[in-house]
């Protein structure tokens, strides 16, 4: 399938660009007002609990990175106010990152043309009902759906702007948010070195720059604002929240090893875990508990939770040997785990959304914060219900969607600008893939941080941004 016939199934007519970018404008910021109002203060589940009180006491009690517990007490959280304002002053936060980088992104683009069906996608995706719940929960995946947004639609910017100075100041302010996405969540870790070549491409296609010396300044710039923030980050999460002692990737990987292994058994009669020596209590509660949706299953296996107790330091070996010796087991485990994720399982099994404040008692009340949901929080989750199983809270549709807006991009574009959606859609990619060897659990927040990046590439594609060195009437 070439461009000319993409346009043609994607392109029926258009709109004048000032005035499409003025009503996705509007709409961005009524998006906003009613994420801020429908968020009712902030929704906060057990890990966000969790996250309050270590910032509360300053020590690590969970396996969560502890970046976010420092941010939340950068907001307000004490011993003396408990909670105080971080709730809100988190979804405030959020929701200026999300709809802020739609609008940069936005801005960077000065569409003349808009398409109309493309004009129509974005708007859906910008008040997305689902992005409009998800700004008000305390989650990591949603700072971190934030940030990523932040630093695309900071590159979209620098990349856009013909002035060196901007462009410079811009990707630096890239670089530095790139910096910060591993330490909040990991996929940040294989998803940051391949956003931090677009500041970087800024700098190798600096307009009107007549020595390379000058490009080569540019880049180690960006490196540096990149690395810094990374360290700094790094070690002010650490200083604030002590005690994680590297739990944050023991915990998850020996997490992955363990369900991998129930899964593999699951699947293969005489599989690792009789190779381990599992014995027939341990075993009975696999057949009867396993499921591909949630790693949750091994709290109704105290027996075979007991086992792979016992094998805790061998846990990696054990894992490498089933991968090897039980290949179709292990494919057919992850495939059935990443259709849950994927939205191909009964939703109320994979947490389409929180709403509420829900914790330990004592972290709860040491934060002055009443559990439940008031008479909104109740009203809304009911509105929400009858979503669950439809293409909004099915990840399938998501990433559907993904796959056409990134053929446009690719097939539709050329030179420069290709080249900068390229890499944001293999970006999108990437996060995606992180997931076929990692993911545990089909909650919907997993991949939530995808749909704020799919938003901003469709607003690139649509709103026909482009590289400066490729718009029409720029001077080199």
């Amino acid at each position: 399938m070439n461009s000319a016939v993409i346009r043609r199934l994607v392109v029926t007519t258009d709109l004048p660009g000032r005035f499409a970018t003025a009503v996705l404008l509007s709409f961005c910021w009524l998006a906003v007002a009613v994420a801020a109002a429908i968020s009712t203060g902030g929704h906060a589940s057990l890990d966000s609990i969790q996250q309050m009180y270590e910032a509360q006491i300053g020590q690590s009690v969970s396996w969560n990175p502890p970046f976010m517990s420092a941010l939340l007490g950068g907001l307000g959280v004490s011993r003396q106010h408990g909670a105080g304002l971080a709730l809100p002053l988190f979804v405030a936060f959020v929701c200026a990152m999300l709809w802020g980088s739609y609008t940069l992104a936005l801005l960077s683009s000065r569409a003349r043309r808009v398409p109309v069906l493309g004009f129509l996608l974005v708007i859906v995706l910008v008040t997305n009902p689902v992005v409009l719940l998800y700004a008000g929960i305390i989650w990591k995946d949603v700072l971190f759906a934030a940030a990523t947004a932040l630093a695309i639609s900071l590159a979209l910017i620098s990349l856009s702007a013909g002035n060196p100075c901007i462009r410079l100041g811009v990707a630096i302010s890239c670089a530095a948010v790139l910096g910060v996405l591993p330490h909040i969540r990991q996929q940040g870790v294989v998803m940051m070195p391949v956003l931090l070549v677009l500041p970087v491409l800024a700098m190798y296609w600096m307009p009107r720059v007549l020595w390379p010396r000058r490009q080569l300044l540019g880049i180690g710039a960006v490196l540096i604002a990149s690395l810094a923030t990374y360290t700094l980050a790094k070690s002010w999460a650490a200083a604030s929240i002590p005690g994680n002692d590297g739990r944050s990737i023991s915990v998850g990987f020996n997490s992955i090893y363990k369900f991998d292994l129930a899964g593999i058994e699951a699947f293969e009669r005489n599989g690792p875990l009789v190779a381990m020596g599992a014995g027939s209590e341990a075993l009975a509660e696999l057949r009867d508990h396993y499921t591909p949706e949630r790693i949750d299953f091994f709290a109704r296996s105290p027996h075979l939770v007991e086992f792979l107790k016992g094998h805790e330091e061998e846990l990696f070996a054990w894992w490498r040997f089933a991968v090897t010796s039980f290949p179709n087991a292990y494919v057919t485990h992850r495939k059935e785990v990443l259709a849950a994720l994927f939205g191909f399982a009964p939703p109320l099994a994979c947490l389409p959304v929180h709403l509420g404040v829900d914790g330990f008692e004592h972290q709860m009340s040491a934060l002055q914060l009443t559990p439940g949901s008031d008479a909104v929080d109740r009203r809304l989750y009911q509105l929400a219900v009858p979503w669950f199983g439809m293409p909004p809270f099915k990840h399938w549709s998501y990433f559907a969607a993904f796959l056409l807006v990134a053929a446009v991009a690719l097939l539709g574009r050329r030179g420069r600008t290709r080249v900068v959606l390229g890499i944001i859609s293999l970006t999108i990619l990437v996060f995606y893939a992180s997931f076929v060897p990692t993911a545990i659990a089909c909650d919907f927040r997993y991949l939530f941080p995808a749909i704020p990046c799919l938003t901003i590439l469709a607003i690139a594609v649509f709103f026909q941004w482009r590289e400066a060195a490729e718009r029409s009437g720029y001077q080199k």
